[in-house]
């Protein structure tokens, strides 16, 4: 009778390689997750300089 549980080895391996992939997929979304918010950001930051524009156009500030 062996006194290693190939079973259990193999079993546990499995585990590791799941928990492994599981965290290259959550840095992975994390990743993304941060480029999505940065560019939300890039996007507001327009928009604002938008308004500013139209406002300048608006009262006459506006040089080009």
């Amino acid at each position: 009778m062996s006194l290693i549980d190939i079973k259990e080895i193999e079993k546990d391996a499995r585990l590791e390689i799941a928990k492994e992939i599981q965290g290259k997929a959550k840095t992975a979304l994390v990743r993304k997750l941060r480029d999505l918010e940065a560019s939300k950001q890039i996007v507001r930051n327009i928009e604002s300089q938008i308004e500013d524009l139209k406002a300048s156009i608006a009262d006459g500030s506006f040089t080009g």
